[in-house]
């Protein structure tokens, strides 16, 4: 249902027993449907496994948590776009034992808040082990995606999770290396991403970074504020970022003369870098060197991206 009226849909929908799949879209504030409202409607629907929600029209500033939680017992895939506050709450009443792909994007407007965000992909992928993130950009959104590695889970059969903020509706704000370092610092809680085995980082070249890329590595601390949660990493993958090889060199130099004294990826024993062919590849010597002194072996892959 897109750019419809129908504010009867809470009465509507638990007569739909059957139905499977809900997408709505452009929904005004007329039609504006709470979350508990929402909720309550999607638990009555017992094959629902597919939901796609978009921008919620209007912010939700109070939550009163139920005493339990809603069950969608057959949801598989939830995609959502729109307020922070709002999905927050849903996904605070509910309880998605079999959700297979979360797909959700948040508009930076004002100041996210989504603590419950964190608590829902824990206790939903708690039977399988999360250990794969991935961060990633377009023009306007960033994102990163939890998932379990193929010897984990199996092919086929992969959970992910996925949290964008977009800044498209922020005055056509760009998004900047600070704002990765939000995500991972204070947007998600340390629990979600301190299990993470394999990191991969990129490709987040786009049509307005490639004239400033070359200046990421003298934005360190928010560097720093990026890796820094991730404290099991052992394998870290770097596509089409040939300027993050400079960061760990940073890193190194500061670790030697004491300016950082908290080893930044303790647990790395392997990073590959995927660099275009009109890329000269950039050393880690330092940090290689950095890692032996310590008595930890660090392997450098190089790997060569084909450019069209």
């Amino acid at each position: 249902m897109s750019g419809i009226s129908f504010s009867a849909l809470p009465s509507i929908l638990p007569s739909a027993t059957d139905l499977v799949s809900l997408r709505l879209f452009e929904i005004n504030d007329v039609d504006y449907i709470p979350s508990k409202v929402m909720v309550t409607c999607l638990s009555t629907l017992p094959r629902l496994e597919h939901v796609t929600r978009p921008r919620p029209p209007a912010r939700e500033w109070t939550l009163q948590l139920p005493p339990t939680r809603a069950v969608l017992s057959s949801l598989t895939e939830f995609d959502f776009l729109g307020d922070g506050d709002y999905l927050d709450h849903f996904v605070a009443q509910i309880d998605t034992p079999l959700l297979e792909d979360l797909h959700v994007t948040v508009f930076h407007d004002h100041i996210i808040e989504i603590p419950h965000l964190s608590e829902f992909i824990l206790r939903t992928g708690g039977h399988t082990l999360l250990n794969e993130a991935t961060l990633h950009a377009d023009d306007y959104s960033i994102f990163i995606t939890f998932s379990q590695s193929v010897a984990t889970s199996g092919e086929g059969n992969r959970q992910r999770f996925q949290l964008g903020i977009s800044f498209i509706s922020y005055e056509s704000k760009h998004w900047e290396i600070f704002d990765l370092a939000l995500l991972c610092g204070e947007y998600l809680s340390p629990p979600l991403i301190s299990g993470i085995e394999r990191l991969y980082i990129g490709p987040i070249l786009t049509s307005f970074t490639r004239v400033w890329l070359g200046k990421y590595y003298n934005k360190l601390w928010d560097w720093l504020n990026i890796l820094s949660p991730f404290r099991s990493v052992e394998s870290l993958y770097v596509s089409d970022l040939p300027h993050f090889a400079l960061v760990m060199e940073e890193i190194a130099k500061k670790m030697v003369v004491g300016e950082l004294t908290e080893e930044v990826l303790p647990a790395l024993r392997m990073i590959q870098f995927e660099t275009p062919s009109n890329h000269t590849e950039a050393s880690i010597e330092e940090f290689v060197a950095m890692r032996q002194r310590s008595g930890h072996l660090l392997t450098v892959h190089h790997r060569t991206l084909t450019v069209p």
